[in-house]
């Protein structure tokens, strides 16, 4: 069996040898060998999977995520769900843009000389109004998607922070009071943030495929990472870590 070292893989997956070693550090995909040297030797699957890692990060998914759905027993469902999804979103940016370039063209046949009235140069219709609008609809709800998680992030850190803070104080000046307020603008927030953020986020079964929106009690407080949640799926029944989505439910 060929076996290869990081430095090999790293060009291999086009990469570099401290992001081969950090997948390693963080248990994400670990070398099938070390030698006696403390050498780190990878196999064929090894490196299948050190590809597969880099290719979902170029989609936007968090190494968290990759990390999670690879110990996942329906791992490889998971990944298609998330490649769907993609699928999914590439194609309607495809349509638009033909559709684009279809008006585009039907503007320029219709165009008669230089000194034509921009109003006569550009005759979009209500089609086409009605195209833009929900364009831009949809650019908005994953425009705010983005915004609530660099919100979470943010409160998240803040949070933090206010924990240690009021924890450290607690100990070593007996300030307890500060921990109880960290308490009564914590659960308030989350609890509120969570709220928006999943009126506007939905998730796909990977088991059945089907898009839903779960109950705010039970993704409230499921196990989840940036790009998925635990959640029970209520077509098929079954219990997996779903991909997140902004697609309505069918």
């Amino acid at each position: 069996m060929e076996k290869y070292t990081t430095g090999e893989v790293a060009e291999i997956c086009n990469t570099t040898v401290r992001t081969i070693q950090y997948y390693d550090d963080n248990k994400i995909v670990s070398p099938s060998e070390v030698s006696e040297g403390g050498r780190r030797l990878y196999y064929e699957a090894d490196i299948d999977k050190l590809k597969a890692v880099c290719y979902l990060k170029n989609l936007g998914i968090s190494l968290k995520s990759i990390k999670r759905i690879f110990a996942e027993e329906n791992s490889s469902k998971i990944v298609a769900t998330v490649l769907r999804e993609r699928k999914i979103s590439l194609a309607e940016e495809i349509k638009d843009k033909n559709e684009d370039l279809k008006e585009i063209d039907r503007i320029l046949l219709s165009f008669g000389g230089e000194n034509q009235p921009i109003g006569e140069l550009l005759p979009i219709n209500a089609k086409t109004m009605k195209k833009i609008k929900g364009e831009n609809g949809m650019k908005n709800k994953d425009k705010k998607v983005r915004t609530f998680h660099l919100i979470m992030v943010l409160l998240g850190v803040a949070l933090g922070a206010l924990e240690i803070s009021s924890i450290v104080l607690w100990a070593v000046q007996g300030i307890w009071w500060l921990f109880a307020v960290w308490i009564a603008v914590a659960i308030p927030c989350a609890i509120g943030i969570s709220k928006a953020y999943f009126d506007i986020i939905n998730y796909v079964c990977p088991e059945c495929g089907k898009v839903f929106k779960p109950k705010f009690k039970e993704a409230f407080w499921a196990y989840h990472t940036p790009n998925t949640r635990k959640l029970v799926c209520p077509h098929c029944g079954k219990k997996s870590m779903c991909v997140e989505t902004s697609r309505e439910p069918e």
